[in-house]
């Protein structure tokens, strides 16, 4: 039969039912043969998708076997009905949510996908046989009150949710052998990133938004970086983890409050404004650095011993309970205050670009990795951290440094601060940056594995530099120099050298002259290289740079003196120390007679004296 068309009639008699809603109220059945059904039944008139709820609020039974109905629509307001035999159907859907009263339910051989009973508590007969169900919950919490349950020949049924795994396991045999018993058999994960990871890593097999619980319930390491994921929600069915990794995804909270097991969390690079972590107790290492957090409530953590939590807002940072910490990396962090004088077993500490003024490693006797550049420090006290073995204290405001007793150090990084004074008696040191500051003295004779020495842009007016056999890297530039002895021995392996603007540097003494004017070349226009300046007596009393001009230099032939001094002679030197010419010529000199290379012009005033260098072509 074909439902009749609705004209106006159909409309007025809504009407009226609307407005005497007292008197009728209509149930939506849009399944024409459902209603059909219905009208068979003596429970409607007319087939018009619609059944007066009065007629069937008070069903107890209703049989609707082998009918086939496609849609179920309407069995809501059958909130009486105590026994519904819906088998042999075309139903893809069954919505029994609000059929509270429910004791027998036949609903087998139709193509049922997901069942949900449980707010059906009086239920105690079920037949779901031969369907197509992946979700079946019944736990109503009134499990033992079934007397038959069968749900066979459901192939891709894993798993049915009950009250209680071990009494359905036991008491529920009619079910396929794939198909078992869990208290919790799905779990929701609306992030399809994240769900598509899981996917991935072999622990789902549909993009549906649930995963299977006893998939993922009992992994211990999970490892879902970069995969842009939003939400995680999910992770709290993870209950065995000990190891999370999230890390560079885009995550605004994450719900760790479950995961009590976690050991090992790493959700970094994500936009995180709230970390919980209270729970975790057992937690030993926590990496959240580059989020958002201006809070980290870590007193329930005991266990860490690792934390690295900064580029976020945190304006204070408690660890005062957190007595196992071996590694703290708290930096770019508006921090202002940091105690850690509980924390004795600290070896690294990374507070670097943050506000502290001032830091007590009094009792940090175990730290070997210290970095506090970039701060506002004024002083800093390293007397008790004598296994130190590298200090970044850089760009702070620290104007004393005394490291005499941190002898197993290699690595110092002190530069751009307003140091004065700088006391390095470390003879395991290999790289020393202490440029940038205002020292008028750096003795280095003790540190005889240096390898790398930036100490310009500061006072000096004298350095040594002989005992340090194994420098490579030597930059003194911008000093006030007027001794600089690089003679260790081993100039052959140095292979940057920076002597510049040094005014009064007239001869750096070095292990072989034609080698280094060959190779270090930045250098002033008045600097040379010998192997004993002594020898040619060119250290004080220099003339003034500007007093004089030589040219053409380089040159072949003749080489021609302006000054405005009265010059008395002029002497020539090779770089052997040798001299070669003599000469009371004072505006031009014949050169053409010496061989090609460089050598040193030494012209004498009446009280003045200056030495430049000059190449022969």
């Amino acid at each position: 039969d074909q439902p009749r068309s609705r004209g106006l009639g159909d409309v007025y008699k809504r009407q009226l039912l609307i407005s005497a809603s007292s008197f009728a109220q209509l149930t939506y059945v849009p399944d024409d043969v459902f209603e059909q059904a219905l009208i068979n039944l003596g429970l409607d008139d007319v087939l018009d998708d619609y059944v007066i709820t009065n007629n069937i609020n008070t069903l107890t039974n209703l049989n609707l076997y082998t009918l086939g109905i496609a849609d179920l629509t309407g069995i809501e307001d059958f909130t009486a009905l105590t026994d519904l035999d819906a088998g042999l159907n075309n139903l893809t859907n069954l919505d029994l949510s609000q059929n509270t009263a429910l004791e027998t339910l036949f609903c087998d051989s139709n193509q049922l996908n997901n069942l949900d009973l449980s707010q059906n508590s009086a239920l105690y007969f079920l037949n779901c046989d031969n369907n197509t169900l992946e979700i079946l919950n019944v736990k109503n919490g009134n499990n033992t009150n079934f007397t038959v349950f069968s749900a066979l020949n459901n192939p891709e049924l894993i798993c049915i949710e009950v009250d209680d795994t071990a009494y359905s396991t036991t008491n529920w045999t009619v079910i396929d052998a794939q198909t078992s018993f869990s208290e919790n058999c799905f779990t929701y994960v609306p992030d399809d990133n994240f769900e598509q990871a899981l996917i991935d890593l072999g622990h789902d097999n549909i993009l549906d938004d649930y995963v299977i619980t006893s998939n993922i319930s009992a992994l211990t390491y999970l490892n879902v970086s970069d995969k842009a994921i939003a939400d995680l929600t999910g992770i709290e069915d993870f209950i065995a983890l000990t190891f999370l990794i999230c890390f560079n995804n885009q995550l605004s909270n994450l719900d760790v409050s479950q995961n009590v097991a976690l050991t090992y969390l790493s959700c970094s690079n994500n936009q995180l404004s709230n970390l919980d972590v209270s729970q975790n107790t057992a937690l030993t290492e926590l990496s959240c650095f580059q989020n958002e957090l201006n809070d980290l409530n870590l007193t329930q953590n005991t266990a860490l011993t690792r934390l690295y939590c900064s580029s976020n807002q945190l304006t204070n940072l408690d660890v005062s309970q957190n007595t196992l910490l071996g590694d703290l990396d708290c930096r770019t962090n508006p921090i202002n205050n940091l105690n850690i004088t509980l924390n004795t077993m600290l070896t690294y500490l990374h507070c670097a670009n943050t506000q502290i003024s001032s830091l007590n490693l009094s009792q940090n006797t175990a730290l070997t990795e210290l970095y506090c550049y970039d701060n506002q420090l004024t002083e800093l006290d390293l007397f008790q951290n004598t296994a130190l073995t590298e200090l970044r204290c850089y760009d702070n405001q620290l104007t004393e440094l005394d490291l005499s007793q941190n002898t197993a150090l290699t690595e110092l990084r002190c530069n751009n601060n307003q140091l004065t004074s700088l006391y390095i008696g470390n003879t395991a040191l290999t790289y020393l940056s202490c440029h940038s500051n205002q020292l008028s003295n750096l003795d280095v004779s003790q540190n005889t594995l240096l390898n790398t020495l930036l100490c310009f842009n500061n006072q000096l007016s004298s350095l040594d530099v002989t005992q340090n056999t194994e420098i490579t890297y030597l930059d003194c530039s911008y000093n006030q120099l007027t001794n600089l002895d690089v003679r260790n021995g081993n100039n052959g392996i140095i292979d940057t050298f920076f002597a510049y603007e040094n005014l009064n540097l007239i001869c750096i003494n070095v292990d072989n002259a034609a080698y280094s004017t060959a190779n270090w070349t930045d250098i002033d226009a008045q600097t040379n290289f010998s192997e004993d300046c002594a020898t040619l007596s060119i250290s004080e009393n220099s003339l003034n740079v500007v007093d004089v001009s030589i040219y053409p230099n380089p040159t072949s032939k003749y080489i021609n003196i302006n000054t405005t001094k009265n010059i008395q002679n002029i002497e020539i030197y090779d770089l052997l120390g040798k001299r070669v010419l003599a000469s009371s010529k004072t505006k031009q000199i014949k050169v053409d007679q010496f061989g090609a290379g460089v050598y040193l012009m030494k012209i004498y005033s009446e009280e003045r004296q200056i030495t430049r260098r000059i190449v022969i072509e």
